[in-house]
């Protein structure tokens, strides 16, 4: 579940992922097992992969990002996905992408992003951007159907506004 209140979601089966989270708190209550991959330099953002959940009956690879100072930054996913394999190395950073995965299919998996948002989280056709994107601003940042045909990507995209409490 999303909500699109507050930002927080709830995959099926697991614990509640919320703007106010940070890493220390994620990695707390996150069983190990349902973390399939973690990116964590030094120094910069850390990036976490989860196992394949379900939102809405969907399966779904949800990636996090979390500042090591402001906490959970941004939540990304797609829909429609068979992810069997990963991870491997798309635009700098390794994540894990279905076992079929082509350049090509990436549209597809655009389409699917859409009609997701479109279905479950209060998004209409008249909610695009410039870009012909789908984004909803809102209460705790902003949705996004994002789309990089040049980079092959497309992923539903939660950005979290700074937020004004602690850090939880």
């Amino acid at each position: 579940m999303i909500d699109l209140t507050t930002g927080s979601i709830t995959p099926e089966g697991l614990p509640t992922l919320s703007p106010f989270m940070s890493r220390e708190a994620f990695l707390g209550v996150f069983p190990e097992t349902a973390i399939r991959y973690a990116h964590t330099p030094e120094k910069g953002s850390c990036h976490y992969f989860l196992s394949p959940c379900n939102l809405y009956g969907e399966t779904c690879i949800l990636s996090l990002c979390f500042d090591r100072e402001k906490g959970l930054t941004d939540i990304r996913f797609s829909v429609a996905v068979n992810a069997e394999e990963g991870p491997v190395e798309q635009n700098g950073v390794e994540r894990p992408v279905p076992k079929t995965w082509k350049p090509q299919e990436e549209s597809a998996v655009k389409t699917a992003n859409d009609a997701f948002l479109l279905a479950h989280c209060g998004l209409t056709k008249k909610d695009r951007n410039r870009a012909g994107m789908l984004e909803k601003e809102t209460a705790f940042g902003s949705i996004l159907s994002y789309y990089d045909a040049k980079g092959c990507s497309s992923d539903i995209v939660l950005r979290f506004k700074p937020q004004t409490e602690e850090v939880r």
